[in-house]
Parts: C-alpha cells; structure tokens; sequence
C-alpha cells in the first residue's frame, strides 16, 4: 500500500498544497485529475524523488519509499534520440553496473511484453507517438517497481494507440503494480482507473469511490 499522509508543498511564499492525504493499493490504477496549476505533475515528481516536499509522509507497505520502488514515465518520454530502444532500457542498469546480460535478458521480455521486440534496434524518431510511450513503460519497469506513475500518457495518442496503452496497464497491473496516472483525459480515466482523485484547493477528494 502507497501513503500519502498531510503532504504540503510550497513553491516560495506559495502554498500548493497543504493536505494532500490518499491510500494507493496494489494492482489498482488512480487516476489524478484536477486544474492547472494545483500541483499533479508535482505530485509525482515528489512520489519519484525529483522534487521535495515541505512536509507530510510517503511510505510503501510502512516503509519509507525507495527509488528502486517506483517508475516515473514522463509526458514527453524522455528517450534518448541518440540510443536504440535497446539502449534506452538498459543506460540505467549500466550506470547501477548491474549484470548486462541478465538484465538485456530482462529488456528483450519487457519489449516482447510490449509488442516491440522487432523495434530493439530502432531509434525513437523511427517510432510512432503509441511505440514511443510503450518504450518509455518498459524502460520505467525494468526494476520491477511496485508503483508506476505516468504523466499524461495520452496526450499525443490516437485513439487506437490509447486502448494498446489501456491494455498494457491493465495487465501490469494484474502484475501487482500500483498505477497512478495524471490525466486531462476524461474518458481515458473513466474507462482505466478504479478510482479518480481531484486535486482542489491542496488536498484530495475522490470522484470514484
């Protein structure tokens, strides 16, 4: 379980939030909706560690929350143009120094997963808006992470290429995952999450129950 207990957030003498208290369980999918401006990208960058937060707690299962737990997949992919699809799962694993081949092992079935094992040796320009997100998904999971936040992941997607992401998250997870989703996607977030969280105001309500 993923707890969010009375985190504030404050950019200078601007308070973003000051209340923001939500359970997330395994193999669930949360949507997080909510105006510009209050904070949902922020939400998930202090989840993953990018940004920090003024107070409040994030655990996992009573544990603090370490970065190997979670996977962020950015609105704009973030893969590098100059790397295959191969080369952009495996960068972080060969920063870590983990072992290469069990872990290209692990890239080649997190791809096949994906329906892109033919596209291993392509760079991103090569690939569609739908392919691109797929590969940033597979590089986010190849940690096994417990909890995968993504940021947008529809919004330069056609509709066929939303219902491949909708399949995929659904199966990941069916896998155990924890997935969290900020969208402006009304209907995509109907459809997928089990439960909908707004941010208003620095704190939480839940639409769906």
């Amino acid at each position: 379980m993923l707890q969010v207990k009375h985190l504030k957030k404050s950019f200078g003498e601007d308070l973003l939030w000051n209340d923001l208290t939500a359970d997330f369980a395994p193999s669930t999918i949360s949507a997080i909706q909510g105006k510009s401006g209050e904070g949902k990208t922020t939400f998930l960058r202090c989840l993953v560690g990018l940004e920090d937060y003024d107070g409040g707690s994030i655990s996992l299962d009573g544990q603090g929350l370490k970065s190997e737990d979670i996977g962020l997949v950015f609105q704009d992919y973030q893969l590098f143009p100059h790397m295959t699809v191969l080369e952009n799962l495996l960068l972080s694993s060969k920063y870590k120094k983990k072992d290469m081949d069990l872990m290209e092992k692990k890239a080649m079935s997190r791809l096949e997963e994906m329906d892109l094992l033919d596209k291993k040796d392509a760079y991103p320009k090569a690939l569609s808006g739908g392919q691109k997100q797929r590969v940033a998904i597979a590089r986010a999971c190849m940690e096994n992470p417990k909890v995968l936040c993504l940021d947008e992941p529809t919004s330069a997607l056609d509709d066929g290429s939303k219902e491949s992401i909708k399949i995929l998250l659904r199966s990941l997870a069916d896998e155990g995952m924890c997935i969290l989703i900020v969208t402006h996607d009304g209907p995509f977030a109907k459809d997928l999450s089990q439960k909908i969280f707004h941010i208003e105001e620095g704190q939480f309500t839940v639409t769906r129950p």
